[in-house]
Protein backbone atom coordinates (compact mmCIF):
# COMPACT_ATOMS: atom_id res chain seq x y z
CA UNK A 1 0.00 0.00 0.00
CA UNK A 2 1.23 3.43 -1.03
CA UNK A 3 2.22 5.58 2.05
CA UNK A 4 0.24 9.08 1.51
CA UNK A 5 2.35 12.13 3.56
CA UNK A 6 0.14 15.76 3.23
CA UNK A 7 2.70 18.43 2.25
CA UNK A 8 2.90 20.38 5.61
CA UNK A 9 4.91 17.13 6.54
CA UNK A 10 6.74 17.03 3.17
CA UNK A 11 8.17 20.20 3.38
CA UNK A 12 8.90 19.72 7.21
CA UNK A 13 10.87 16.74 6.47
CA UNK A 14 12.22 19.07 3.72
CA UNK A 15 13.51 22.32 6.13
CA UNK A 16 14.74 19.29 8.86
CA UNK A 17 16.77 18.01 5.70
CA UNK A 18 18.71 21.29 4.96
CA UNK A 19 18.85 22.09 8.55
CA UNK A 20 20.98 19.17 9.33
CA UNK A 21 24.75 19.62 9.40
CA UNK A 22 26.76 18.64 5.72
CA UNK A 23 28.97 16.02 6.37
CA UNK A 24 31.88 15.74 3.94
CA UNK A 25 32.71 11.76 3.01
CA UNK A 26 35.80 10.98 2.00
CA UNK A 27 35.64 8.23 -0.65
CA UNK A 28 38.13 6.57 -1.62
CA UNK A 29 39.19 6.08 -5.67
CA UNK A 30 39.07 2.46 -6.49
CA UNK A 31 42.77 0.96 -6.85
CA UNK A 32 43.03 0.78 -10.75
CA UNK A 33 43.78 -2.48 -11.98
CA UNK A 34 46.82 -3.35 -12.48
CA UNK A 35 48.50 -4.20 -16.05
CA UNK A 36 49.63 -8.23 -15.91
CA UNK A 37 51.43 -8.32 -19.83
CA UNK A 38 52.42 -5.78 -22.55
CA UNK A 39 49.24 -6.65 -24.72
CA UNK A 40 47.30 -5.19 -22.25
CA UNK A 41 49.68 -2.30 -21.52
CA UNK A 42 49.21 -1.78 -25.40
CA UNK A 43 45.73 -1.67 -25.50
CA UNK A 44 46.12 0.65 -22.25
CA UNK A 45 48.17 2.84 -25.19
CA UNK A 46 45.32 2.16 -28.09
CA UNK A 47 42.63 3.98 -25.33
CA UNK A 48 44.89 6.93 -24.29
CA UNK A 49 45.67 7.82 -28.11
CA UNK A 50 41.84 7.38 -28.50
CA UNK A 51 41.44 9.68 -25.94
CA UNK A 52 44.52 11.97 -26.88
CA UNK A 53 42.42 11.71 -30.57
CA UNK A 54 39.45 12.91 -29.05
CA UNK A 55 41.08 15.66 -27.48
CA UNK A 56 42.50 17.47 -30.06
CA UNK A 57 39.43 17.63 -32.18
CA UNK A 58 38.17 18.96 -29.18
CA UNK A 59 40.56 21.41 -28.99
CA UNK A 60 40.82 22.26 -32.95
CA UNK A 61 36.77 22.51 -32.74
CA UNK A 62 37.33 25.24 -30.08
CA UNK A 63 40.17 26.90 -31.80
CA UNK A 64 38.28 27.24 -35.29
CA UNK A 65 35.15 28.56 -33.15
CA UNK A 66 36.92 31.53 -31.41
CA UNK A 67 39.37 32.14 -34.21
CA UNK A 68 35.47 32.48 -36.47
CA UNK A 69 33.74 34.64 -33.33
CA UNK A 70 37.17 36.95 -33.18
CA UNK A 71 37.45 37.36 -36.73
CA UNK A 72 33.42 38.35 -36.54
CA UNK A 73 34.27 40.61 -33.69
CA UNK A 74 37.22 42.22 -35.62
CA UNK A 75 35.14 43.11 -39.14
CA UNK A 76 31.71 44.08 -37.11
CA UNK A 77 34.04 46.54 -34.27
CA UNK A 78 36.49 47.74 -37.10
CA UNK A 79 33.85 50.65 -38.25
CA UNK A 80 33.45 51.81 -35.10
CA UNK A 81 36.97 52.15 -34.12
CA UNK A 82 37.75 54.04 -37.36
CA UNK A 83 35.49 56.48 -36.32
CA UNK A 84 36.76 56.56 -33.07
CA UNK A 85 39.78 56.92 -34.12
CA UNK A 86 38.85 60.05 -36.57
CA UNK A 87 36.53 61.86 -34.05
CA UNK A 88 39.58 61.49 -31.69
CA UNK A 89 41.94 63.12 -34.33
CA UNK A 90 39.31 66.11 -34.82
CA UNK A 91 39.46 66.72 -30.89
CA UNK A 92 42.86 66.60 -30.29
CA UNK A 93 43.22 69.29 -33.33
CA UNK A 94 40.87 71.00 -32.14
CA UNK A 95 42.17 71.38 -28.62
CA UNK A 96 45.57 71.84 -29.63
CA UNK A 97 44.56 75.05 -31.79
CA UNK A 98 42.27 75.99 -28.62
CA UNK A 99 44.23 75.54 -25.49
CA UNK A 100 44.54 79.20 -24.39
CA UNK A 101 40.42 78.90 -24.32
CA UNK A 102 40.90 76.72 -21.57
CA UNK A 103 40.50 77.62 -17.57
CA UNK A 104 43.50 77.66 -15.37
CA UNK A 105 43.34 74.05 -14.50
CA UNK A 106 44.02 73.18 -18.42
CA UNK A 107 40.22 71.37 -18.53
CA UNK A 108 37.03 71.95 -19.70
CA UNK A 109 33.45 69.72 -18.79
CA UNK A 110 31.13 69.68 -21.36
CA UNK A 111 27.84 67.56 -21.90
CA UNK A 112 29.12 64.43 -23.15
CA UNK A 113 32.46 64.64 -21.59
CA UNK A 114 35.63 66.18 -20.27
CA UNK A 115 38.80 67.36 -21.94
CA UNK A 116 41.54 68.20 -20.39
CA UNK A 117 45.22 69.12 -21.57
CA UNK A 118 47.91 67.17 -19.11
CA UNK A 119 52.27 68.16 -19.48
CA UNK A 120 53.43 64.48 -20.26
CA UNK A 121 57.43 63.53 -20.45
CA UNK A 122 59.14 61.12 -22.31
CA UNK A 123 62.47 60.09 -21.61
CA UNK A 124 64.56 59.25 -24.84
CA UNK A 125 67.83 57.51 -24.81
CA UNK A 126 70.05 57.62 -26.88
CA UNK A 127 71.63 54.80 -29.41
CA UNK A 128 74.66 53.89 -27.32
CA UNK A 129 73.34 52.96 -23.97
CA UNK A 130 76.68 51.33 -22.95
CA UNK A 131 78.00 54.61 -23.02
CA UNK A 132 75.21 56.15 -21.09
CA UNK A 133 75.48 53.50 -18.81
CA UNK A 134 78.78 54.37 -17.96
CA UNK A 135 77.85 57.95 -17.81
CA UNK A 136 74.92 57.66 -15.33
CA UNK A 137 77.66 55.49 -12.97
CA UNK A 138 80.14 58.28 -13.08
CA UNK A 139 77.35 60.62 -12.38
CA UNK A 140 76.35 58.64 -9.27
CA UNK A 141 72.97 57.65 -10.64
CA UNK A 142 72.86 54.07 -10.26
CA UNK A 143 69.54 54.37 -8.90
CA UNK A 144 68.21 54.69 -12.10
CA UNK A 145 69.54 51.53 -13.63
CA UNK A 146 67.59 48.22 -13.30
CA UNK A 147 69.37 44.66 -13.68
CA UNK A 148 67.25 42.03 -14.16
CA UNK A 149 69.28 38.92 -13.36
CA UNK A 150 67.48 35.85 -13.94
CA UNK A 151 69.32 32.13 -12.79
CA UNK A 152 69.16 29.59 -16.14
CA UNK A 153 68.77 26.10 -14.58
CA UNK A 154 69.22 24.97 -18.02
CA UNK A 155 72.50 26.42 -18.09
CA UNK A 156 73.59 24.53 -14.21
CA UNK A 157 72.44 21.55 -15.17
CA UNK A 158 76.19 21.31 -16.96
CA UNK A 159 77.95 21.77 -14.11
CA UNK A 160 79.06 19.03 -11.72
CA UNK A 161 77.88 18.13 -8.63
CA UNK A 162 80.08 19.12 -6.72
CA UNK A 163 80.59 22.65 -7.77
CA UNK A 164 76.98 22.95 -7.59
CA UNK A 165 76.64 21.52 -4.21
CA UNK A 166 79.45 24.11 -3.04
CA UNK A 167 77.39 27.03 -3.87
CA UNK A 168 74.32 25.16 -2.19
CA UNK A 169 72.76 23.99 -4.88
CA UNK A 170 71.23 20.50 -5.34
CA UNK A 171 70.33 18.66 -8.25
CA UNK A 172 67.83 16.17 -8.10
CA UNK A 173 67.67 13.23 -10.60
CA UNK A 174 64.40 11.06 -10.85
CA UNK A 175 63.39 8.99 -13.75
CA UNK A 176 60.35 10.60 -15.93
CA UNK A 177 58.21 8.46 -18.21
CA UNK A 178 56.91 9.63 -21.10
CA UNK A 179 54.19 8.08 -22.95
CA UNK A 180 54.21 8.68 -27.34
CA UNK A 181 51.15 6.96 -28.63
CA UNK A 182 51.27 6.30 -32.15
CA UNK A 183 47.69 7.96 -33.69
CA UNK A 184 48.16 6.79 -36.56
CA UNK A 185 47.65 3.15 -35.98
CA UNK A 186 44.76 4.05 -33.10
CA UNK A 187 43.18 5.56 -35.98
CA UNK A 188 43.71 2.72 -38.21
CA UNK A 189 43.54 0.02 -35.25
CA UNK A 190 46.42 -1.73 -36.42
CA UNK A 191 47.10 -5.16 -34.85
Amino acid sequence: LPIYISAHERNHKELERTNMKKKTIRLRKPALPALKNLNEVDEALKHIGEHEIALSKIKESTKRGILALKNKGFEDSQPHKDAIAKLDKQVKKYVKDHANEFNDNRSIILNYGKISIKETKQVQLGKNKAALIGKLKDHNMDQVLVEDTRISKERLKQYDKDTLESLGIKIKRQDSIHIDTDKMNVIYDVR
